[in-house]
């Protein structure tokens, strides 16, 4: 998929799911009688108006998840943070019990951990390795299952790098919060059906 055609399906998607949030959110009702240019035009099931509405958000939201394939990979690499292990053990506060707790011993240079998205901890499988000035690199990570304290931790590490990428990548605000648009709108209108039927 071209990038005109991911803008185009973004844009459909945003105007189209707005105007069906907005419509829920106030109580919209269709009525069978517009006025265009000063001519009335009359509609004998002015819901299907509705019906059509809800159609195209869900049919643009397929579109645009199709098209935001590679965006949202790009989004989820970008969601990993990682930080160098150093012989000084100068790290972030947050850093620092983690690397406490779960790391042995290491040497050589160039060896990064990494929190992944919902705050996994990734430590690197190194061995007998070489960095870029030739010393050996080795990692020893404790085999002790991780602390309830250290697993918080780690989750607010990735929940806070994630707060950080979605207020400055482009990637969140073009492929996850139209989603996010869409699916409130269909939630929202749905919800008011729900409502219209039970009373």
């Amino acid at each position: 998929m071209s990038d005109i055609q991911e803008v185009s399906y973004r844009k459909s998607l945003l105007v189209t799911s707005t105007i069906l949030l907005l419509y829920s959110v106030a109580g919209g009702k269709t009525i069978n009688k517009f006025s265009y240019f000063g001519s009335a035009i009359e509609f004998s099931r002015p819901e299907y108006l509705e019906y059509s509405l809800v159609a195209f958000v869900i049919y643009f939201l397929w579109r645009h998840w199709q098209t935001t394939a590679t965006i949202r990979e790009d989004l989820h690499r970008m969601l990993s943070t990682s930080i160098e292990l150093t012989e000084d053990g100068d790290y972030p506060p947050l850093w620092k019990p983690i690397i406490k707790e779960r790391i042995n011993s290491f040497s050589g240079a160039g060896l990064e951990i990494k929190v992944l998205w919902f705050g996994r901890l990734e430590v690197p499988n190194k061995g007998l390795g070489y960095d870029e000035n030739g010393d050996i690199q080795s990692i020893a990570a404790k085999q002790e299952p991780p602390t309830k304290t250290s697993k918080f931790i780690c989750k607010l590490i990735s929940v806070s790098h994630a707060v950080k990428v979605f207020a400055i990548a482009p990637q969140f605000a073009n492929s996850i919060f139209p989603t996010l648009v869409s699916l409130a709108a269909l939630i929202t209108y749905m919800w008011n059906q729900l409502v219209l039927i039970c009373t």
